[in-house]
């Protein structure tokens, strides 16, 4: 009698631990929930992490099925009590790494929270450089292109009449040459006549 109520005492420590690991899952499902609810307003900006996030989850179905195994093996709690003991121990581990990995997954969020706020904040400085600037152009650049537009239609047609004239001299030029030649030539004759 005494070994049957040993049994039952431990079955009802290990119902117990079992109980406390249930509570723990559901307060890591609700962060879960939490979490999701996070990521699914960020989910525009973080489409790279998406994946990470597809692997931890894959991490906790791992888990699930870890739960699943367990409750398989308390069917055979008379036969291997001690090892489940220290299986639980195991669990019970594990759990407290999945809540530093969970901290953790929050901090690493925060983190990407304050790139993407500086990341708007330089985008928001990149539009007001854009903006200034076709302020300029509008205000000051296309200006100064319509002066030198107004500046190179009077200065192009004079420079238009100037090569006229110059073609025109450059003809009386030639013309004076060939005179020129030619009364050197007869000079030149006539002094040889002399």
């Amino acid at each position: 009698m005494e070994r049957e109520d040993k049994i039952i005492q431990l079955i009802q420590d290990l119902s117990g631990k079992v109980n406390n690991i249930q509570e723990g899952q559901e307060r890591l499902i609700g962060r879960f929930d939490t979490l999701e609810g996070r990521f699914d307003t960020l989910e525009g900006r973080f489409d790279t992490l998406e994946g990470r996030f597809d692997t931890l989850e894959g991490r906790f179905d791992t888990l699930e099925g870890r739960f699943d195994t367990l409750e398989g093996r308390f069917d055979t709690l008379e036969e291997g009590q001690e090892k489940l003991v220290g299986r639980m121990d195991t669990l019970e581990e594990g759990q407290e790494k999945l809540v530093g990995r969970m901290d953790t997954l929050e901090e690493g969020q925060e983190k990407l929270v304050g790139r993407m706020d500086t990341l708007e904040e330089s985008q928001e400085k990149l539009t007001e450089t854009v903006t200034e600037l076709k302020l300029h152009i509008e205000n000051v650049t296309d200006k100064n292109i319509q002066v030198l537009l107004e500046q190179y239609v009077p200065n192009a047609e004079k420079l238009d009449r100037a090569t006229e004239k110059i073609d025109k001299i450059e003809i009386d030029v030639d013309n004076i040459k060939r005179v020129v030649i030619s009364h050197s030539k007869e000079i030149n004759e006539l002094m040889k006549r002399k």
